[in-house]
């Protein structure tokens, strides 16, 4: 035996090796496992079980060194465990480099669908990264669009309800002061929750104010509840005294 021209026959099948490694991973298979079978005269003498493509080279050929094999099988699985590359090397010692006695490995037209698969693949992920971040950006202007619709719905609600009141005052309003001006004010004064004197009877239209000013403040209900008071008051202008006491007397018991 030659061990200059074994040794050559070594490294020929690691440099095969490291090509098609090379090539698959130019051809879109970025995640491999390689095993190794070693044989002499058809019997089993050792294997090499998935092992990363960056140390298999080094294990293939020290396992051939101590083994001394006539024949090396080596298989290429991806990362779905299917096979993607295969070759059987005779190892004659007498040769200066082993012969390929059965190969399975991929050409130009294998390697061009594969490379396509893989671009497809590469730009079928890039539009569905794209419409990721469209679908976000349209949540975003969704959220954008529902505050808005929110702020619109506030200043409709808010003008709906100014309209109501100028509309109540519009029609309650007149009604009250007509019947202000139907019923003015008896003479002397009324007495306030603190004692105080307010003469009505001299300036009805500082009444009319003040009664303009009070419905503006009033909530719709209570504005209708006031001119349902004044219509029995216009009726029953006697039972006034008798209101303005219990006024009175509820506003000195909140004070005890």
């Amino acid at each position: 035996m030659n061990p200059s021209l074994a040794k050559s026959n070594y490294y020929y099948i690691t440099a095969a090796v490291r090509k098609a490694l090379k090539d698959l991973y130019y051809g879109g298979h970025d995640s491999l496992v390689c095993s190794g079978l070693l044989s002499h005269k058809n019997k089993r003498l050792n294997s090499i079980q998935s092992i990363e493509p960056g140390k298999f080279p080094k294990i293939l050929l020290s396992y051939i060194h101590s083994e001394e094999p006539d024949k090396v099988q080596v298989d290429i699985n991806d990362s779905e465990g299917h096979l993607v590359w295969t070759r059987i090397f005779r190892i004659d010692r007498s040769a200066s480099t082993p012969e390929p006695i059965e190969s399975s490995t991929l050409g130009k037209a294998e390697l061009d669908a594969m490379v396509n698969e893989k671009l497809s693949q590469l730009r079928q992920e890039q539009e569905l990264e794209q419409l990721r971040s469209r679908s976000q950006d349209l949540e975003d202007e969704n959220e954008q669009l529902k505050s808005q619709l929110e702020e619109v719905e506030k200043t409709l609600e808010a003008k709906n309800t100014i309209e109501h009141l100028m509309s109540l005052a519009g029609t309650y309003g007149p009604k009250i002061l007509g019947i202000l001006r139907a019923n003015p004010a008896p003479s002397g004064g009324l007495s306030g929750s603190q004692g105080s004197k307010v003469s009505l009877n001299n300036d009805q239209q500082a009444v009319w104010e003040m009664t303009a000013e009070f419905l503006m403040r009033l909530s719709p209900e209570n504005t209708e509840n006031f001119y349902y008071l004044l219509v029995e008051l216009s009726n029953q202008p006697e039972q006034l005294p008798e209101l303005i006491r219990i006024i009175h007397a509820k506003n000195t018991s909140h004070e005890v």
